[in-house]
């Protein structure tokens, strides 16, 4: 007779012949994936058969409990569901996050305490606050030196001798596409030309504020806070949280700075351009725009000016040239500061609820990097940077402090050092926010700073 065959292997798991998940025995208490057709996930419980209980197996836990009779009629017992397991659960989610509110508040009085008792720190406030008072941004508030220090005057003197050259790499009012209608009105270039950059302008300013305004939105659609971290996450989490702090510090710094540069510039450019005003009497236009051409070009280009065939030009008031300037400047400004504040803050939320590869972040900060110079990119062309130019070069006079003309800019200087404080202050507040707040995604299930104790089982 034939020797009766070896039994088979069990075939592995997902190979033909294999046992279906079905048949798998799930553990003593098991949370498997949900069902086709429903939200949340199925609950089982293994009760054993031979405690002649009813019922047992493997049995599912439904969201209003489960009842278990024993044999006999000597009881029952009741498995609470997840109806009523539910409020406990999402209890659990920020357990213990109290101690993460007093550990910060503790750390935070410390640090300004010992903040507040340097010296140099109380000496750089005062400074910073005489300065916005005085409607001053020039004054270098991270240099020790007296302002009215004979050496410090001097240095600023030749910088700001140099930084007046229109030519300068540094001219103290860099062109820009409000700026360039600030100065150029249409008496001196026509309605035609004066409308069409008014809409680059409106454009322009358009995307200044909805870029960063978008990306503030679409943060908040994906994720929402859902309150404190938990210590319990920080212990879990420990390099992916050190990894962000690290980085949105530094880039925290590196925005910071471009921001208050970009606002400091700005604004000085903005106070040239309010607090001076061309002499008409001196040269005309046409010889200062054709002050650099050869004399033969220069007297053809008079000549047939003189005839008559130019653009024609609207006769403006000083007063309607002053509001022109005074509009374009207050919007620059006004753009200036919305934007840079919305950009630290759009960096921000990127960094505390991203989930990626942390050097991803830096695509992030180039992303935001770029539209800093949205603005600046329209005087890349050469022609209206020269326009720019010889308009601004033609304001040789400055008003006396003591007029009118000067309390704009000073209002205009105080917008623009208090923003940059504003900014200044936003770094270690961003980072407080990096510690404190959790966040939620509902559409992807991700959450940052739970403790991990509320569980999968029934979704809210």
């Amino acid at each position: 007779p034939a020797a009766p065959a070896a039994p088979a292997a069990p075939a592995a798991p997902g190979a033909p012949g294999a046992p279906s998940s079905d048949t798998v025995q799930p553990p003593p208490f098991a949370i498997l994936p949900p069902e086709e057709g429903k939200k949340t996930p199925v609950v089982t419980l293994q009760v054993p058969c031979y405690l002649q209980v009813n019922p047992c197996g493997n049995v599912t836990v439904p969201s209003e409990g489960l009842t278990i009779h024993y044999p006999f009629h000597l009881g029952k017992i009741h498995i609470p569901g997840g109806k009523t397991l539910m409020p406990a659960m999402l209890g659990l989610e920020h357990a213990f996050a109290h101690y993460t509110v007093i550990i910060v508040a503790v750390l935070c009085v410390a640090l300004v305490v010992v903040k507040c008792s340097q010296k140099p720190v109380q000496v750089r406030v005062a400074k910073k606050w005489k300065n916005l008072r005085d409607g001053n941004i020039n004054s270098d508030s991270e240099d020790d030196r007296d302002d009215d220090d004979p050496e410090r005057v001097l240095e600023r003197a030749e910088e700001l001798k140099e930084r007046m050259d229109p030519k300068s790499k540094d001219f103290i009012a860099p062109g820009n596409i409000y700026r360039l209608i600030a100065v150029l009105h249409p008496g001196k270039i026509g309605w035609v030309p004066w409308l069409g950059f008014a809409f680059k302008a409106f454009v322009c300013g358009y995307m200044q504020l909805m870029l960063p305004f978008k990306i503030i939105e679409n943060t908040f659609k994906e994720w929402r806070v859902t309150g404190i971290k938990s210590p319990i996450w920080f212990i879990e989490n420990g390099f992916l949280f050190a990894s962000m702090m690290t980085t949105l510090a530094s880039l925290c710094n590196v925005f910071q700075s471009k921001c208050a540069d970009y606002i400091k510039v700005g604004a000085e450019a903005n106070h040239f351009i309010m607090t001076r005003y061309s002499d008409t009497t001196a040269t005309s236009d046409s010889a200062v725009e054709f002050a650099e051409v050869p004399g033969v070009v220069r007297d053809m280009a008079g000549e047939y000016k003189a005839l008559g065939y130019k653009a024609p030009k609207p006769k403006m008031s000083p007063l309607q040239i002053r509001i022109n300037a005074l509009f374009w400047v207050w919007l620059s400004m006004t753009l200036n500061v919305s934007m840079s504040i919305m950009l630290q803050v759009c960096m921000f939320l990127k960094v505390a609820t991203f989930t990626g590869a942390i050097d991803g972040v830096a695509i992030v900060a180039v992303a935001l990097y770029f539209i800093f110079d949205i603005d600046a990119r329209v005087m890349d062309d050469q022609k209206l940077k020269l326009k720019y130019r010889r308009a601004v070069g033609r304001l040789k006079k400055e008003y006396p402090p003591e007029a009118y003309e000067w309390q704009h800019a000073r209002c205009l200087n105080r917008l623009a050092g208090g923003c940059m404080w504003l900014g200044s202050l936003l770094v270690p507040l961003m980072l407080l926010g990096l510690v404190l707040f959790a966040w939620y995604n509902p559409a992807l299930g991700i959450r940052i700073g739970s403790s991990g104790l509320e569980g999968t089982a029934w979704d809210k």
